[in-house]
Parts: C-alpha cells; structure tokens; sequence
C-alpha cells in the first residue's frame, strides 16, 4: 500500500496534468474562451475529464488538510492559520487576476468586460474569474473549516455532507456551486480517515475499477446536471482505485517529470490557461484541431514549467503564494550578520556623542 502522503502527492500530480489536459480539450466544446469549431472525439476527451477533475482536486484538498490536522498535528493556531492561506491563496488569486488573467482576457477579447469592469465584476465578483475561481473556494473551504468542521464531530460532518449536495442542487447564485464543491472538499475527512481501510489489499479492487469505469462514462454520456455528484463520485472513485497500484507508483515516483510537475504544480496551475487561450488564438486557422489540441497541451505545459522557474530564480515567490525557502547554512549567517551588528550599533550608543561615532568610523 502507498504511504498516505506521496499518495496525495501522486492524486495531485496526476490531477494538474489532467487540469491542462481538460482546458486544452474544452477550446473544442463550444464553452471555451475562444469560439473553435466543435470536435467530436477532443469533446469526449473533454467531458470525460470535467466530470470529475475539479471535485477530484476539491477532494484531494480537503484529504491534505484532514491529513494536517490529524496527522501532522498542525494548524493549532486559528489566525495564524488563517493568515497563512491568505498569503497562499488570496494573493496569488489577487495578483494573477490584475496583472495576468485580467490583461490577457481584455487584450484578446476573451471577455465582454473591459479592464476595471473585469476587476469588479469578473474578479471581485467572481462572474469570469476563470480557473482563479479554485483558489478563493478553497479559502473559503479552509476558513470554514479551520473555525467549524475542526470542532464537529464525524456525525456532525457527515450531515454537513449531506446538507451540501442537496443544496448543491438547488439553483442558488454562487452558493449551490459552493456547496457541490464544499461536499467533495468535506469528503476529504471521510478519505483520509478510512485510508488504510480502502486501500486494503483485497481481491474486490478490481470490481471497483470495473463498476465505478462503466457507471462513470454512462453517467458522462447522459450529461444529466442533476445528477453531476454522483457522475463525480464514480469518476473519483475509478482514479483513487487506478492509481493506487503500488508497483506503478513506484516506477512513476521515479521519473522527473512527476517530480517537476510536484514542485511547480501551484505555478502550473495558474499560468497554463492563458497561455492555452493565446496559442490557440494564434495557431487555430492554421492547424488541425487534434495538432492544435496536442500542441496546445505541450507549449502550456512547457511555457508554465519556465515561467514559474523564471519565478523561483528572481525569488518572487510571493506571487504563488510561497515563501522564499533559505537554507540552514544561511539562516545561520543572517543571524549571524544581524547579532553583529546589532552588536556594534549597541556599544556605539553606549559611548555616547556623534564625537565618538565619528571616530569610530575614520577607524
């Protein structure tokens, strides 16, 4: 069995890669940014993914932060907790909507807004926040979490559960999409505490695969709303059981690209849309649309990869939301400089008069 954190590791990067693949795929239904000619089989690739990858990626989150709480034994402090996710995931949604996604949009006419209208409408209203939309729910998901779903008990959540699908349901403005996500994100505390039980080897893994990989593309091809939880669930339950093959992960483990896509994931995720957006603007009369799918595909993937590389090497990581990572060596040196010349500047102040200062310094 694959120990619980590279498992979520491993959801995780497969789920990033899928996230491209669904956007890349989505130009071609008839609900992307730019109006490209529908294509049949692209489209299917297209549904396949969007029936599940996003409450996959809700799901995936809720484990982490279940698996924080009461395995790591972190998050003890509530504001600073708080404070903490603000800078993780406020600020990139912030950033990249002003300087990145909002630009972009205007400047190809991807939205009907102009600049400041898109700030307030698209942004600050969440009515064309495109993929940013990830980030402020899952803020909102931890906040609530942090303050109420920490302290319930699992009966408690369970109901919780069971209150989000339903009004998930309900053709509510913002708060039925906020509760079907905030569902997947909660079943993330049933996940990470049956792990071991789920994954238990066991003959029935593969009747799961099977069932949930039939019900699954039934459901998809119905493309009943009403019933999209359900199609989710299925479409979850197929990838936890798929890749939980330990033999396969180890060999993935091992490769590096599943260790680039790992540490530039939060990067990845947030600069492959546009970039998808503006390649297809350009290449879409000139290529084929299984070329340009697939070219699509690469160049954001590749073009994501450097720019959150050019990131990291100018250490504005704030803009992802990280924090510039020392070593021990330097942090010893940093306290170092600093007990220096906190030093001096001290025995300075105690000698007392600029005279002294002064010569002090021609010394």
């Amino acid at each position: 069995m694959i120990k619980k954190s590279d498992y979520y590791n491993y959801f995780k990067a497969i789920i990033t890669v899928l996230v491209v693949i669904g956007h890349a795929a989505r130009m071609f239904s008839g609900h992307g940014a730019l109006l490209i000619e529908n294509n049949y089989y692209i489209n299917i690739i297209n549904n396949l993914i969007y029936g599940f990858h996003m409450p996959a990626f809700m799901l995936m989150s809720g484990c982490v932060y279940y698996y924080c709480i009461n395995d790591l034994g972190k998050y003890k402090n509530d504001l600073d907790f708080v404070l903490k996710k603000m800078k993780r995931l406020l600020f990139p949604y912030i950033f990249f909507g002003i300087f990145y996604v909002g630009p972009i949009l205007v400047i190809f006419g991807f939205t009907k807004y102009g600049y400041f209208e898109y700030l307030f409408k698209g942004l600050l209203l969440m009515l064309e926040s495109r993929h940013l939309w990830f980030l402020m729910y899952l803020f909102i998901y931890l906040v609530a979490s942090q303050f109420l779903i920490k302290k319930m008990n699992i009966r408690s959540i369970y109901f919780v559960i069971i209150f989000s699908v339903i009004v998930s349901f309900l053709n509510i403005p913002y708060l039925s999409d906020l509760c079907y996500y905030f569902s997947f994100f909660t079943l993330g505390l049933y996940f990470n505490d049956k792990y071991n039980t789920i994954f238990k080897e066991n003959n029935i893994r593969k009747y799961y695969i099977i069932i949930s990989v039939i019900c699954y593309i039934v459901l998809v091809s119905l493309n009943i709303v009403k019933i999209r939880f359900i199609t989710a669930i299925f479409g979850i339950i197929f990838m936890m059981y798929i890749i939980s093959n330990k033999n396969i992960f180890d060999k993935i483990k091992k490769a590096k690209f599943y260790t680039i896509i790992l540490k530039y994931s939060m990067g990845l995720y947030l600069f492959h849309p546009m970039i998808i957006y503006v390649f297809d603007y350009y290449f879409e009369s000139i290529l084929n649309p299984y070329m340009l799918f697939i070219l699509s595909i690469i160049i954001s993937l590749t073009l994501s990869l450097i720019f959150t590389k050019i990131v990291y090497l100018c250490r504005l990581n704030i803009i992802l939301g990280e924090t510039i990572k020392i070593s021990e060596t330097k942090k010893m040196w940093l306290i170092f400089l600093v007990e220096w010349f906190n030093k001096i500047w001290n025995n300075e102040k105690s000698k007392g008069g600029n005279k002294n200062e002064k010569n002090w310094i021609k010394k």
